[in-house]
């Protein structure tokens, strides 16, 4: 890593172990001496920063909690038709269309 937190340099391997696991999860370990975490990951998601709105985002994780929309709305202190007009949106925005796929997208992305 530069003083900026770049990569200097990378050692990729790649293998095809699909046949292994069928789940969608990835599990990413990273051992780099000085290492700044923080600003590697900052690094890494920075093109999701954003994405959402503040509220957005915790709509989403309180969609991730099971919460209703008239839930979302007690919690959040919001209209139940903020929360609900706010959850139509997300599958233009993201191109997935159900909770589970939207809340995989969130975190694979480290939105949430």
């Amino acid at each position: 890593m530069t003083e900026n937190g770049q990569i200097k340099c990378s050692l990729n391997k790649f293998t095809d172990i699909s046949f292994i696991d069928s789940s969608k999860n990835v599990d990413r370990r990273i051992k780099a001496k000085n290492l700044n975490k923080n600003a590697f990951k900052y690094q890494i998601y920075k093109v999701y920063q954003g994405f959402f709105t503040i509220r957005e985002t915790e709509i989403i994780i309180e969609t991730e909690k099971g919460s209703t929309s008239k839930q979302i709305a007690e919690n959040l202190n919001i209209s139940k038709h903020t929360a609900t007009t706010l959850r139509k949106k997300y599958p233009k925005k993201t191109n997935y269309h159900n909770t589970k796929n939207l809340i995989l997208f969130c975190k694979g992305t480290g939105i949430i």
